[in-house]
């Protein structure tokens, strides 16, 4: 057995430092031996610093190693210390690189500790940039790169950085720590300061122990009625009063009892890239997104994949499936299929297994698993989910069929799950609507007139449904207004109209002046946070970090800078990828008007038969304050007939989800610090 599994070591960091032996020939190197059975994870990372730099309650990092230590498996804990600062990790290895890290680090020259959650995909540009040559046998892992990168550039290295991590920096010559978050925040990273202390970790509930607090009555109202919020909602708060999440692309900077907040890096349009060609955008666009998912596939162990038949994820597909391939590896799908029984009477396509069966046909060496798996269905893995996020949440869905395809990724050893859940930003941005609006506002008659003409060539139809295709685009924003109506109506049937009055959803009311607008709000830092407070999760309960090509930064920088006629022209939505990939992908997939996907369409028929139990359920919840208070009054008087007819509806079945699984976790959950 491994001592890194059993062996729990404390270290008291003195003055001159650990020993330097494991870095034979440069520091920031170390020998490389291989070893089986090995397994590449990621990390979790804790530790506080007392601004003052007084003695550190050591019970307080402690605890913050228990809460891991009781949950999680590991490689290797370990916390260091030394006067007024504690730093600590969970480290579960990933990478190849990732088997020789030692974290928390001390660089004895520079007085610099480190401990970091990180796997860095622009390895070999640092490499070349810091001159570090590493001799034979030896690597450099990806926490001696940000080291190294911060002795260079001081707290400027996160410019310098790509790929997903989260880590924090004490500087001993300076009395600063440092606190940074990947550019999409893949990898989370929460914090408070009381008491002069500051307390941080890559998950809430370590702090939760050691900074009680009470659930914060923003964040429950928040969650219970979204997408309708507080207008002045600050995205990153935790479920906890006074628990913050560090933004994507921030670091925090604490010094002389103060903190401080920077953005160093943000999605934006500087200027419009001009090529010669169409085709020379389609070779850049490719060999960005093959970069990106090369990056992604770093890891000697099984890689997966979330694959439905839409142009996202079969477009990973299409391009790690030969990568592997080469390496004589298989990619292995995981595909939600609706149950049997289910039957769909809208033109949406609810089974998209035909198109995948497709994209196999293409790829042999993708190896599928259809997910279907009856007995499961959204009010029986409540606890499961609460049990690993450690606080509510609303994907009620896709529940069953994620928890599935990640259980059955972990029995199979995936150490990657890739997915294209950021590609509508990105890769198949091109939204017909943002297009045609825009053209609309500024007047420009004759282009909205030739894309009717290349409507009617495209899809062989009357000049009359032409128009009505334009038109109805080119309108989008009263389709927006109906929307919103009709979600707001659709949550007023549980819970009180006057509180969703008073809401906002900022998303479909915040004002785009161009098509470009829409990408960045689709890319938006608070989206992509969630995300990565999920991936977090999950990678440490599962031992599998998820990755998404489609949110390479250097990709999203590339694609922000492109004439938007690269997107939409001549009556074509997502043009870019569609040129790109038109002999890589079936034309079933590529088809232009082929009907539109709906993922877990069969979520409310699955839970048909539950529903007294849920019910059962719902009505516990009235009798807590924090949910009665949100309810609308009349459906406290509902008979059951009318409660049933409710779950057979989304938005109002999805609220009522909402409410038990704030019971729930607030019975099995924290509060305070201490465990009810």
């Amino acid at each position: 057995m491994r001592i890194g599994l059993f062996f729990f070591a404390k270290v008291l960091w003195s003055n001159s430092g650990p020993s330097r032996k494991e870095y034979p020939s440069n520091k920031f190197c170390s020998k490389w031996r291989k070893r089986k059975g090995d397994e590449r994870r990621m990390s979790a990372i804790f530790g506080q610093y007392s601004l003052p730099r007084e003695p550190l309650n050591q019970e307080d990092l402690q605890i913050m190693l228990q809460t891991y230590k009781s949950k999680y498996e590991y490689d290797r804990l370990q916390i260091r210390e030394t006067k007024g600062v504690g730093l600590g990790c969970l480290l579960q290895c990933v990478t190849l690189e990732s088997r020789q890290e030692e974290l928390p680090f001390r660089d004895s020259e520079s007085n610099v500790w480190i401990t970091a959650d990180a796997i860095l995909d622009n390895r070999e540009e640092l490499v070349r940039l810091l001159g570090l040559l590493p001799g034979e046998g030896e690597i450099v892992t990806d926490s001696r790169l940000i080291l190294a990168s911060y002795l260079k550039w001081g707290d400027r290295c996160a410019e310098r950085l790509n790929g997903i991590f989260a880590f924090a920096i004490f500087d001993g010559r300076n009395d600063e720590m440092l606190l940074v978050r990947d550019q999409r925040g893949m990898r989370s990273l929460a914090y408070t300061i009381r008491q002069s202390t500051l307390y941080f970790a890559s998950t809430v509930a370590p702090i939760a122990k050691v900074a009680p607090s009470r659930y914060s009555k923003q964040w429950l109202q928040n969650y219970l009625t979204a997408p309708f919020v507080a207008p002045d909602t600050d995205e990153y708060r935790s479920i906890y009063e006074g628990i913050r999440y560090l933004p994507p692309a921030h670091i925090m900077k604490v010094k002389d009892g103060k903190a401080a907040f920077r953005p160093y890096w943000t999605l934006e349009r500087p200027f419009e890239l001009s090529l010669a060609s169409d085709e020379d955008y389609e070779e850049r666009f490719r060999s960005l997104l093959e970069e990106a998912t090369k990056a992604s596939l770093r890891t000697d162990s099984s890689v997966g994949i979330l694959l439905s038949g839409g142009l996202d994820s079969t477009t990973v597909a299409a391009v790690a499936a030969p990568m592997l391939e080469r390496e004589g590896r298989r990619l292995h799908s995981y595909t939600h299929v609706p149950i049997s029984t289910f039957k769909h009477n809208g033109k949406e396509l609810v089974n998209e297994r035909p198109l995948v069966e497709e994209l196999i046909d293409m790829y042999p060496s993708i190896s599928p698993t259809w997910v279907e798996n009856e007995a499961l269905h959204a009010f029986n893995v409540i606890d499961d989910w609460v049990d690993i996020l450690d606080q509510p949440f609303s994907f009620f869905g896709n529940a069953p069929w994620m928890l599935s395809c990640y259980e059955q990724a972990a029995k199979k050893g995936h150490r990657v799950m890739l997915n294209g859940k950021n590609g509508n930003g990105s890769i198949s941005f091109g939204p017909l609507n943002a297009h045609y609006s825009y053209l609309r506002k500024h007047g420009r008659w004759l282009e909205l007139a030739r894309e009717t003409w290349h409507q009617k060539r495209l899809r062989d139809i009357s000049w009359l449904r032409a128009m009505r295709i334009v038109a109805g685009n080119a309108l989008s924003h009263r389709g927006s207004s109906k929307l919103i109506a009709e979600v707001r109506a659709g949550l007023s049937l549980v819970f009180s109209p006057v509180i969703l009055e008073h809401s906002t959803w900022n998303d479909m009311q915040n004002k785009k002046d161009s098509p470009f607008d829409l990408m960045l709000q689709l890319s938006a830092p608070h989206k992509t946070h969630h995300q990565g407070v999920i991936h977090t999760l999950l990678s440490l309960k599962y031992n599998i970090v998820t990755r998404d090509p489609t949110g390479y930064v250097p990709l999203l920088s590339f694609l922000a800078s492109l004439p938007f006629e690269q997107f939409v022209s001549k009556g074509v939505h997502k043009r870019l990828l569609r040129r790109a990939y038109s002999d890589k992908l079936p034309a079933s997939i590529l088809n232009l008007t082929r009907d539109k996907g709906i993922q877990s369409a069969d979520w409310l028929h699955r839970i048909e038969h539950e529903h007294d139990s849920i019910l059962s359920a719902f009505m516990e919840c009235i009798g807590d304050s924090n949910i009665r208070t949100s309810l609308n009054q009349s459906i406290m008087q509902s008979g059951t007939d009318q409660l049933r007819s409710l779950l057979r509806q989304w938005y109002p079945a999805s609220s009522i989800f909402r409410c038990i699984t704030i019971e729930r976790y607030m019975r099995h959950g924290f509060k305070g610090g201490e465990q009810r």
